[in-house]
């Protein structure tokens, strides 16, 4: 019963998110405190002409250019190429698949200056952003010190009251 009541709060959390294209942190120390809700919340929320919400983890190496053209790829592959010229730049290929939420798992792991410019990008193509991730390592690796970030709703799945600084 509190399973699926938390299971309720978690998807309407992040399905106001979406609706509403606001950005918002996921605080959880384990992958099992979220993963499959968020993956039924991906499933649930994706169609054959459009993907509103999509996820990525994190991957330390990896440059904001990099993963902004990792998320094009994957969106053009989806739809095809037909959908899409050589010449599409990130705002379009948004535009045409309906882009409205990319959530990064373990963003704490990018190095700050990635993760500010991938917030500034996708921020600019009005796409919401949703990082989880242990509240202690974001804490660590500084993402509450980019503006933007520090301001965005929160959601706590690790049971601990809010206090970051």
């Amino acid at each position: 019963m509190i399973e699926s009541l938390r299971k309720i709060s978690i998807n309407n959390w992040l399905n106001d998110k979406l609706d509403n294209r606001d950005s918002g942190i996921i605080f959880a120390e384990s992958p099992s405190d979220y993963f499959t809700i968020v993956q039924d919340f991906l499933e649930a929320n994706d169609y054959n002409c459009e993907t509103p919400a999509i996820y990525y983890e994190a991957f330390p190496e990896e440059s904001a250019t990099e993963f902004l053209e990792t998320l094009c790829q994957e969106l053009t592959a989806k739809f095809g190429s037909t959908k899409f010229n050589n010449s599409s730049n990130l705002s379009e290929i948004v535009a045409a698949v309906g882009l409205k939420m990319v959530i990064i798992d373990r963003s704490y792991l990018h190095p700050l200056d990635t993760l500010k410019q991938i917030v500034k990008q996708l921020v600019s193509c009005n796409v919401a952003i949703i990082l989880i991730g242990s509240r202690s390592k974001m804490k660590i690796a500084k993402v509450f010190s980019i503006a933007s970030v520090e301001c965005w709703d929160r959601l706590n799945l690790d049971g601990r009251a809010e206090n970051l600084t």
